[in-house]
């Protein structure tokens, strides 16, 4: 199928927090999506809405049309859904789900700071590493401008981009189980995941 996705958790937050609010009015889930739908900024989410309806409207349950694109939904979510709709709480795997995307903005919204100092860092090492009296002795300006744009900052971008492309690939749906090993072997950030799947359970 078409490749959709991913929506970030402010998207997501959004989007499910809104359907929830609408089905719990007492608006039968075809209405809630048709409404919301065309509205949702996020293309990929906005064609998926938009389908989602159109399966409710013929009684089709709308996780059938979720798990089509793992890319937007995760796996979990998916489940969720389908519980919901077997069960009769579908009103209450909404809220969850939209309390979940906003707790993970949370956890994450303090990362910009303990980034930029990696960052900062990074950068500080690439302009001071030339001034190191084993690696250059000798105070040329000319010679520390070369080392420094021609050198350290290339390497240090491409490092920063290896590490970026790596994060990108292993938040790709395939790499779920490979990546939630590697967050159970970091300390600190084990314990969080650990308890903060619990509170998605």
């Amino acid at each position: 199928g078409e490749k959709r996705g991913p929506a970030s958790s402010k998207v997501q937050a959004l989007f499910f927090r809104q359907l929830a609010v609408l089905v719990r009015s007492g608006i039968s889930i075809y209405d809630a999506l048709d409404n919301l739908g065309p509205r949702t900024q996020h293309e990929g989410l906005r064609k998926t809405a938009i389908e989602m309806a159109a399966a409710a409207r013929t009684g089709k349950s709308i996780s059938s049309i979720m798990e089509r694109y793992p890319d937007l939904f995760q796996f979990h979510v998916v489940g969720a859904v389908k519980a919901g709709e077997k069960g009769g709480f579908i009103d209450i795997v909404l809220d969850e789900i939209a309390y979940e995307y906003e707790q993970e903005m949370a956890f994450y919204k303090g990362f910009w700071f303990p980034m930029s100092l990696v960052i900062t860092q990074a950068f500080a090492v690439c302009l001071a590493q030339p001034l190191f009296p084993t690696v250059f002795p000798n105070a040329q300006f000319m010679q520390y401008v070369k080392l420094v744009f021609l050198r350290n900052i290339p390497i240090g971008c491409l490092v920063m981009l290896g590490c970026w492309l790596y994060w990108k690939w292993m938040h790709i749906p395939q790499n779920d189980v490979r990546r939630d090993r590697l967050t159970l072997k970091i300390p600190v950030f084990a314990n969080l995941s650990r308890q903060r799947s619990l509170a998605a359970f």
